[in-house]
């Protein structure tokens, strides 16, 4: 009797230590006519005297948005740029969106089997809009809609799309303050000199794994459960999760970046940073219907 009365009780308290901390999905964008695709900007190397093109379009359905164009590796001849052939677009939210509780994004896509980049912003208050934290988004080459699902905390903090190196401090993306959510397609070695490519977008949403018992009760004291690992002693330790662990096992190359631009006048800054140019950790899964 005693024994089920403690059962019974233990639900209780669990339900509602766990009520607030398994939160409903969050849309971060979606394309339900022109009004949502006139928050997006499109930008390319073009800027800096590259010569890639990129649109923006809604679908014929108008459901989604076609991001489409021709990426190019010729620097051209103003000379600011050293490397070349990336296009991307990016949405500025009109107000931070609060991710704590939440784990993952899935991204309804269509690609066209390049690798893209996720690009996130947060409201730091430091470096600008150079500063992001990106991830790989990969892409089938069948035509069919997918779901592909990143990990908040796979994204790395990067500056001009390069990893950077000293970034035990900045730890895992503040997920409460997140500004803005971008694509962008950078031509990476492997890929031609000039390229076509087509990237359709129908939507973003911010998941959460459902957690209960003693990861709920970790996750309610001490905030997002893959920072820290758990012991008989509740001794809380950083876990091997941060930036740069994750940077040390990914292959690097003189010639790559997860993204953006490298200005001949960012050579101090490039000396403290780590370029990649393989994937981090991501995962996807398929959804046709």
């Amino acid at each position: 009797m005693i024994r089920d009365i403690l059962r019974f009780a233990w639900r209780k308290v669990d339900n509602f230590l766990t009520a607030g901390i398994n939160p409903d999905p969050i849309v971060l964008c979606q394309f339900r006519g022109k009004a949502d695709l006139d928050k997006w900007r499109v930008f390319t190397d073009a800027s800096f005297g590259g010569t890639s093109s990129a649109k923006l379009e809604l679908s014929a359905e108008g459901k989604s948005a076609v991001f489409s164009g021709q990426y190019s590796k010729d620097v051209g001849e103003a000379g600011l740029l050293i490397r070349s052939g990336y296009c991307g677009i990016n949405h500025v939210r009109p107000c931070n969106v609060n991710l704590a509780l939440h784990d993952y994004l899935d991204f309804r896509i269509k690609g066209d089997g390049n690798t893209y980049i996720a690009s996130l912003r947060a409201d730091q208050l430091s470096g600008g809009d150079e500063e992001a934290w990106q991830a790989p988004l990969p892409t089938r080459q069948n035509g069919d809609w997918e779901n592909v699902r990143l990990e908040l905390n796979d994204f790395i903090f990067t500056f001009r799309g390069r990893l950077v190196k000293q970034s035990q401090s900045v730890g895992t993306i503040p997920k409460e303050s997140i500004m803005s959510v971008g694509i962008i397609l950078a031509a990476s070695d492997d890929m031609s000199s000039i390229g076509g490519f087509r990237f359709e977008l129908e939507s973003v949403t911010a998941g959460a794994h459902y957690v209960t018992g003693m990861k709920a009760q970790r996750k309610i004291f001490h905030g997002d459960d893959k920072q820290f690992r758990y012991d008989p002693m509740w001794d809380l330790k950083p876990s091997s999760q941060s930036a740069s662990g994750r940077a040390s096992s990914i292959p690097s190359s003189p010639s790559d970046t997860l993204g953006g631009r490298k200005l001949r006048a960012a050579t101090t800054v490039v000396a403290t940073m780590t370029p990649i140019s393989a994937p981090v950790t991501s995962s996807g899964r398929d959804d046709n219907t």
